[in-house]
This record gives structure tokens, sequence and C-alpha cells, in this order.
């Protein structure tokens, strides 16, 4: 998606958004832009002062509908033909303070515990399981959604 492409995203489809840059400059944690206004024209100023000033840099980035409350996660680690047990569910909490309260922080702190495969594993992650033992890939795969 290029910048032009997000603008006329917003514009035709007003909310409250997130730009998450990607690539080397993800590691700037000031270029993350987390939209206030509901018609999103606050992102569609920085979306236009990225493309002017910081083209070079952010080359890649994801435009994200902005949803409150606690991100929930599941991972687990996949051995190139099965994911392998358990897995792992955690909630992280962005803002400062409990409540949901305070400056945004990215990630103020998660919760966690491990798990046999469960419904939020088997409605995301396992689906993609044969995608994935066809390609041989072996490492550990998060996927992370939000609760409202």
């Amino acid at each position: 998606m290029s910048f032009d492409d997000a603008v006329d995203h917003v514009t035709q489809n007003p909310g409250r958004y997130v730009i998450k840059p990607s690539g080397e400059a993800q590691n700037v944690k000031r270029r993350l832009f987390v939209g206030e206004e509901d018609d999103g024209q606050d992102v569609i100023r920085m979306l236009e002062a990225y493309k002017k000033a910081l083209s070079d840099e952010i080359k890649v980035f994801q435009l994200q509908r902005r949803v409150s409350g606690v991100e929930v996660a599941v991972g687990g680690f996949f051995n190139g033909k099965n994911f392998i047990y358990p897995i792992n569910v955690n909630f992280e909490h962005k803002k400062l303070f409990p409540g949901d309260i305070g400056p945004p922080t990215g990630e103020m702190g998660t919760a966690m515990f491990w798990s046999g495969p469960n419904q939020l594993f088997n409605q995301t992650l396992l689906k993609m399981e044969p995608m994935l033992a066809a390609e041989g890939y072996v490492r550990v795969y998060r996927l992370k959604l939000h609760r409202q």
C-alpha cells in the first residue's frame, strides 16, 4: 500500500487508525502513529507528512484500524511439520496504568499462560499448519488479536 492509497482508504473509510512502519523503520518507535480523531483526519495528515519527509525511510507500512482494549495473542513453536504443544496465550496491556488509562506504551505488561489446543488456537494458527508444513517452516509463530 502506498501513502496515497492509504490516504484514499482513510478518506473513503473514516475512522481511527494506526500507522505501523515495517522493515528497518519499525525500529524507530516514534514513527508509530496512533490516530485519535474519529474521522481519521489526523492519520491523513500524518500519512502526508511521512510521504513528504520520510518516504526514503518508510518504504513499507501497515495501516490498521485502531482498536481499544487488551491485545490477545496466541503463539507456538512449529517444527516444520506440526505445532508443538503447549501453545502460548498472552494478553498485552498497552496503557501505562491499570484500567486502560494513561499514555500508550506499546506494551506495558503482559500476562500469559501455556495451554493445550483451545478455541483461539484452533480457529487461527492451527488453520495455517498445512501451509507452514508445505513450506518446511521452522520457528515460533505468533498471531495477535484485539479484545475490546
